[in-house]
């Protein structure tokens, strides 16, 4: 693979992160992307961060830097929770990312951040969608103000529901691959698409 191929994927994926920070993009949209950059080194995504708080603080100036710091790094722990990156792999990044995003924060805020960083598993998940929901430093989010879109928070059933999901379809194209039957690519696509509409098409559990 060439190296402008490489730098191309990187590339992709920094955009594709930067989406979903600001909840532009679903969780399982950018696991493959985040997959490639966590082969990466941590200073790139650290550095990435840094930028994209700096845009967030042209629009909402009542949040404090630290928490924007937090919410990105939060945004990359909930891939652990929802199964879609490797939870060893993620644990090892985040180790070493952790203090990178540090020492791009304001010195006042550092060590606010860093005890909050060192407590993440501790602080509750909410799901947005979509943007203006900034999780913030021990616990809770708020809304940014920077749209004036409705927000709907997915409960934490939903975010059992996506686990669930993926087990059944990873577990599902184990299987087929394992068969060695023919037309296995074209069976793979039509069990994904099947559990997709049936996640669909299923009642949440507020009725909706």
């Amino acid at each position: 693979m060439s190296d402008e191929k490489v730098d191309s994927q990187v590339e992709k994926s920094l955009f594709e992160f930067q989406q979903y920070l600001s909840d532009q993009l679903a969780p399982l949209i950018v696991s493959d992307s985040m997959e490639l950059l966590m082969k990466g080194p941590p200073e790139l995504i650290a550095a990435t961060i840094n930028s994209w708080v700096s845009g967030q603080q042209g629009v909402t100036r009542s949040i404090r830097v630290s928490d924007f710091y937090f919410h990105a790094v939060k945004k990359i722990h909930l891939m652990g929770e929802y199964n879609l990156v490797g939870q060893q792999e993620l644990t090892e990044f985040l180790a070493k990312l952790k203090p990178l995003v540090v020492q791009y924060c304001p010195p006042a805020e550092r060590e606010l951040l860093r005890q909050n960083l060192d407590r993440m598993a501790d602080v509750p998940a909410t799901i947005s969608s979509p943007v203006e929901v900034l999780y913030r430093q021990g616990g809770g989010s708020v809304e940014t103000g920077s749209s004036e879109s409705s927000i709907e928070v997915t409960k934490d059933s939903d975010v059992h529901r996506l686990g669930l999901l993926m087990q059944k379809i990873e577990k599902d194209l184990s299987a087929i691959a394992a068969s060695g039957e023919s037309g296995t690519q074209e069976r793979q696509q039509e069990v994904v698409s099947e559990a997709l509409a049936q996640a669909a098409l299923s009642p949440r559990d507020d009725g909706t």
